[in-house]
């Protein structure tokens, strides 16, 4: 909430007078060379206000470019609720894949679409394991994704102490601040992402197992459909969208922060 108010309040990039509000030395420097190169760049003038997207709370305390990342996170949500399971650690994996992305980018010099790849492979495993978990161990979702949050959030700040971005253009012009027509291109991904998993609950035998086991899994079984495969699949699926989702957010603000993603999976759920 300090960040979001030196962001808000300052206009000249000081890093001393950003440090006032933000008692993090690292962090005040990170903020104050990244609207120095705003400046420079010349997507920022100096003396004048912040761009919207900069100015990352809304009355309610949620940023509008936020709001498509929770509803993202939801469509995940959905196909592990539906399976009578629960993913807590959804909002943390969502933070993994951002910081992931942008710190491959910006430390290993990789492209920006590779980056982005490998940010959701890792996230994906992350499902995998969660889903392994809960088949395999036979341990319950709760408290295997319970596990897997706090364990990714430690991870999280071990590999990544302060917000992380990237210097290659693409990383903010690819997804979150590309526009097709009036259109934000992370809005028209959110609206055609909705009929495709609507056609595949609704309209696939894979998607139709996903309800069936919800309602009973030993019946699923007893029928021949391999419900530990479906269900593995769904804890993927929900890292792969958390993993988009940070994706989205971090291009779209051009930054990526271990601290963003907390409290999603509660929104989701």
């Amino acid at each position: 909430h300090r960040v979001v108010k030196a962001l808000m309040s300052i206009q000249n990039g000081s890093a001393s007078q950003i440090g006032m509000v933000v008692r993090a030395p690292k962090t005040a420097e990170l903020i104050a060379t990244h609207l120095r190169r705003q400046i420079v760049r010349g997507e920022l003038q100096a003396g004048e206000t912040l761009p919207p997207e900069v100015q990352l709370m809304e009355q309610y305390g949620v940023s509008r470019p936020t709001l498509r990342e929770a509803f993202r996170i939801l469509e995940a949500e959905t196909l592990i609720i539906l399976t009578a399971g629960i993913d807590l650690s959804c909002g943390m994996v969502m933070a993994l894949g951002s910081i992931v992305m942008t710190k491959f980018a910006a430390d290993l010099g990789l492209p920006t679409p590779i980056a982005i790849l490998c940010g959701i492979g890792v996230t994906a495993l992350f499902g995998l394991l969660n889903g392994l978990l809960v088949t395999r161990i036979k341990l319950p979702p709760f408290i295997v994704t319970l596990a897997s949050m706090g364990a990714v959030r430690g991870l999280l700040y071990i590999y990544s102490a302060t917000p992380q971005y990237s210097e290659d253009p693409l990383f903010r012009s690819l997804l979150g601040a590309a526009f097709i027509g009036p259109a934000p291109v992370a809005s028209l991904l959110f609206l055609i992402s909705l009929p495709i998993v609507w056609f595949y609950l609704n309209r696939t035998t894979s998607g139709r197992a996903v309800y069936a086991i919800g309602v009973n899994a030993e019946a699923v079984r007893l029928a021949g459909i391999n419900v530990n495969r479906h269900i593995i699949a769904a804890y993927m699926a929900c890292g792969f969208l958390a993993a988009l989702a940070g994706v989205l957010l971090a291009s779209r603000l051009g930054i990526a922060q271990p601290s963003v993603g907390i409290g999603y999976e509660l929104d989701a759920i």
